[in-house]
């Protein structure tokens, strides 16, 4: 192989690590370094997916205290603490009860001990009595966005509109609900999922017509990142950046 201007090409040698990867070229001190590193590694990994698996509890005394109710598949509040339990569940018999996506989203931040007969829940239980109780994992994930966003998030009453797509979410500014004093959300929150079936522009039209004056955002969730459509006045989408 020659250059141009008749110089030999010459391809470069191997470099002196190249060389100690070979069998042959690794002495006894080396080897025995090799499979130190390599037995570190293994027991880093061991103990990280023994972290990873492992039930997760919290149990601090600043904690709030709720029971599950395994036939109304929801949780009474025992010990409120924060001003967050201002605005969340609903009233009975002078009894706080929580809806389980309110339960999972508590649980979840490290707020709420739930207790499940006699036994503390962990976060995955939770996750499993959320599930059982028919919590939608979309609608789970734009409902904990909001409210870390530290939006006054309720479940939707809108349904019996008739609408072609269920509203979810009611969304109000923070300090601008209040439980008894009813008042226009900031804007409605619909959970879309394309893999159940693809939007129908004609029919989000007729939803922002019907829930006008106040506005309306489509959340989608791709890969656990959630992004917001503005489609309030009716004609076209925008993705919201802030909201």
């Amino acid at each position: 192989m020659t250059r141009a201007g008749g110089h030999r090409g010459i391809l470069p040698k191997r470099g002196k690590k190249e060389q100690l990867l070979k069998p042959g070229n690794i002495d006894t001190k080396q080897r025995k370094k090799i499979e130190n590193i390599y037995l570190w590694i293994c027991r880093r990994r061991r103990k990280l997916f023994s972290t990873l698996f492992s039930e997760k509890r919290v149990q601090r005394r600043n904690l709030a205290v709720a029971t599950w109710d395994a036939e109304r598949l929801e949780a009474m509040v025992k010990v409120p603490k924060g001003k967050i339990f201002q605005t969340l569940g609903y009233f009975e018999s002078s009894k706080q009860y929580l809806d389980p996506l309110e339960v999972l989203f508590l649980v979840d931040i490290g707020i709420l001990q739930l207790q499940v007969g006699e036994t503390t829940a962990s976060v995955q239980l939770a996750y499993q009595l959320a599930v059982e109780a028919g919590v939608d994992w979309n609608a789970f994930l734009v409902y904990a966005h909001l409210r870390r966003l530290g939006f006054i998030v309720r479940k939707s009453y809108r349904n019996e509109l008739q609408l072609p797509y269920s509203v979810n979410f009611d969304v109000w500014k923070p300090g601008t609900w209040k439980r008894r004093i009813v008042r226009n959300p900031y804007f409605y929150c619909i959970v879309c999922s394309f893999l159940d079936r693809p939007l129908i522009w004609e029919q989000v039209q007729m939803v922002c017509r019907r829930l006008s004056p106040i506005g309306v955002r489509l959340a989608t969730v791709e890969r656990s990142a959630v992004t917001f459509f503005d489609c309030s006045d009716g004609s076209l989408w925008s993705k919201v950046e802030e909201i």
